[in-house]
């Protein structure tokens, strides 16, 4: 399991060698978190002999069933301390801050990499930072930026104006938008 460290809502009591001690999850309320706790990333790397531990054909939830199990049957249950970056992008919101931060430098040394596609933002009204694919068209009297990602072959129509945006590959921003704080799905769908 990788983990995040000094997490205030932290779920799992874990020791200095990584060892997952026990489950805190939901921790009471008023309960101040210990020294071990930490939170969960969503990441899981599984050895295979926990494959026949999850039943086949039903539900069945990893955190709250198989690491209990594991760890009431005395084996070893470990987790990865990550000290670096992170963020939960399992949501709109969640994504579209995830994004924004890597294209703003927020994100420790996770960084974009530099002048992918944004020559096809020439004609448009740009203001840094703006990370953009290869193939966007650009209509008339367009602004993007700042904390924009434009995906490959992304649309942009006359005058919309983009801010603090997500705009997926092959989506098309209609004349005149006006988005913040959006992530723009191909066939017109969008989050805010």
């Amino acid at each position: 399991m990788v983990l995040t460290p000094d997490e205030p809502a932290g779920v799992l009591g874990v020791d200095p060698d990584g060892v997952i001690r026990r489950f805190i999850a939901p921790r009471p309320a008023g309960e101040p978190p210990d020294r071990l706790s930490c939170g969960f990333t969503g990441i899981h790397v599984l050895e295979p002999e926990v494959f026949p531990l999850i039943p086949a054909g039903k539900p069945w939830e990893i955190n709250r069933q198989v690491y209990p199990e594991l760890l009431a049957r005395g084996r070893r249950v470990c987790g990865f301390v990550h000290h670096g970056y992170w963020r939960e992008a399992g949501s709109p919101a969640g994504y579209l801050a995830a994004n924004l931060d890597v294209v703003a430098g927020r994100a420790g040394g996770l960084a974009p990499r530099p002048g992918s596609g944004t020559p096809a933002l020439a004609g448009a009204s740009c203001r840094k930072p703006v990370l953009a694919g290869r193939g966007v068209q650009v209509g008339a009297d367009v602004e993007i930026g700042p904390e924009t990602v434009i995906g490959p072959e992304v649309r942009i129509g006359d005058g919309a104006r983009i801010r603090r945006s997500v705009i997926l590959e092959g989506a098309d921003v209609p004349a005149g938008a006006d988005l913040d704080g959006a992530t723009l799905f191909p066939g017109g769908g969008f989050s805010a």
